[in-house]
């Protein structure tokens, strides 16, 4: 375990806690206290690519789901999957692996034999969609990333107490 300051506590295994009680806090104290990212399901991040793949090129656009998996065994199981190397393998942005994530993925086949993607076995990954592109899927060409955070576990928290929070959030942009 790290070595920490005396007023601070962290135990690191599946969860993390880290203790705060000692920051200031600009809005007076806290209204009560939820717990985050209790299930693999209750954080969830979706790519944005921005463009519509062409529908035909050298490339293969894959739009896969995963969970409890990173980027890179993926990209890697992809490319042993399709007997290319790993330069071959590329995406856009590497996921939490600690989430449900959807994710694309570029295969670039030129002219070799694409492999049947129904066969693509790797448990906790999904292909859900298959398209072409005439053009390499590069690191940070995304649009953006759609999270989604799920709370619970609530303690002193009353929708009378929070509604006005949420509200006020709610106006400002991501």
């Amino acid at each position: 375990m790290p070595r920490c300051r005396s007023d601070m506590s962290a135990r690191v295994d599946h969860t993390m806690s880290l203790s705060i009680s000692h920051w200031s806090r600009l809005y007076g104290d806290a209204l009560g206290s939820a717990t985050l990212k209790q299930e693999m399901h209750d954080f969830t991040v979706e790519e944005q690519l921005g463009f519509e793949p062409s529908g035909e090129g050298e490339h293969i656009f894959l739009w896969l789901e995963k969970t409890n998996l990173n980027t890179a065994f993926v990209a890697e199981s992809l490319a042993k999957f399709s007997r290319l190397h790993l330069r071959d393998i590329t995406y856009a942005g590497r996921k939490d692996k600690f989430a449900l994530t959807r994710q694309w993925f570029g295969v670039h086949i030129a002219n070799k034999k694409e492999p049947n993607w129904d066969e693509f076995e790797l448990e906790g990954a999904k292909i859900l969609q298959v398209a072409r592109n005439d053009r390499k899927l590069r690191v940070g060409v995304l649009k953006g990333n759609k999270f989604q955070l799920i709370s619970g576990y609530y303690t002193n928290l009353t929708l009378p107490t929070i509604y006005p929070l949420y509200t006020q959030w709610a106006s400002y942009p991501l």
